[in-house]
């Protein structure tokens, strides 16, 4: 905790310049072996997304083998906001757990662009 929340807004939209300045400019993300847990405080597939929220110019994310079934594809997907990886060209998902609700999740980020 960095402040008594007295300032929290100014905090919050300083975070998000921040995350914007960084993780906008990044057009490659490899997050290849990392395992993406339910409800882990750090490596999430809802922090991850909150993340590629603001990488406005990733061409490449790789997800292989990050331990996703249908619910952590779903919760990906979920965290999504619309108009989320506008330059996304190659998303690699092998090796993962997932099966027919986890590919129809991804089909429907496809879709919504």
């Amino acid at each position: 905790r960095f402040t008594n929340g007295a300032d929290s807004a100014t905090v919050l939209a300083l975070y998000a310049q921040t995350a914007t300045a960084v993780l906008g400019t990044v057009e490659k993300l490899s997050y290849q072996g990392l395992p993406l847990v339910r409800g882990d405080p750090w490596c999430s597939p809802s922090r991850l997304a909150e993340a590629l929220n603001y990488c406005q110019r990733l061409r490449h994310l790789v997800l292989r083998g990050s331990r996703l079934g249908d619910d952590e594809v779903e919760e990906l997907v979920a965290g999504l906001e619309g108009g989320a990886l506008p330059a996304l060209e190659a998303l690699h998902l092998g090796a993962n757990r997932f099966a027919a609700r986890g590919t129809g999740a991804c089909c429907a980020l496809l879709r919504r662009g």
